[in-house]
């Protein structure tokens, strides 16, 4: 990506975090010890997981097959240590408030349930590098270039 140029800068995507509820950190839970988020594992008869995109303090996202529709698509596994009850319930009204959300930055939201006490949200793939990955190349983004990054964010509604 040549970022002195920008035409070439690519649409930023978003992918909101699970900010509803108390979330386990990695070190409650390991990822490698669970059986049912092993690559080349289906989850629900339908996502086939094909390979590990990237780790947050949340979680973790997979890029997996949509084997109904015939398309990848990106599924990022939250674990928490609440109650199943509310945390369905949190879990719908997100993923029904990102799956309103239509903007160019923004990976759209195909799906979401809960498997084995366990919530995932099944987004858009978008294949291309993260800005946390251009920041750790490049170091710096000049200022003109910044301008242009976060005048591609989605802005909020005005509370008028």
């Amino acid at each position: 990506m040549n970022w002195d140029n920008n035409d070439d800068i690519d649409t930023l995507s978003y992918c909101r975090s699970n900010s509803v509820g108390k979330v386990a950190p990695d070190s409650e839970h390991s990822f490698e010890d669970d059986e049912v988020f092993a690559i080349g594992n289906r989850l629900e008869e339908r996502y086939l997981l094909s390979s590990k995109l990237g780790r947050g303090g949340l979680g973790k996202v997979f890029l997996a097959s949509d084997e109904r529709l015939d398309r990848e698509v990106a599924i990022k596994v939250l674990f928490h240590d609440r109650d199943i009850a509310e945390a369905r319930k949190d879990l719908e009204t997100e993923a029904r408030l990102g799956a309103s959300l239509q903007h160019p930055n923004i990976e759209a939201v195909y799906d979401f349930g809960f498997y084995r006490n366990q919530s995932f949200t099944v987004f858009e793939y978008v294949d291309g590098k993260t800005l946390r990955k251009v920041l750790e190349e490049r170091k710096h983004i000049p200022l003109n270039k910044t301008r242009t990054i976060i005048g591609q964010l989605p802005h909020p509604p005005s509370a008028e």
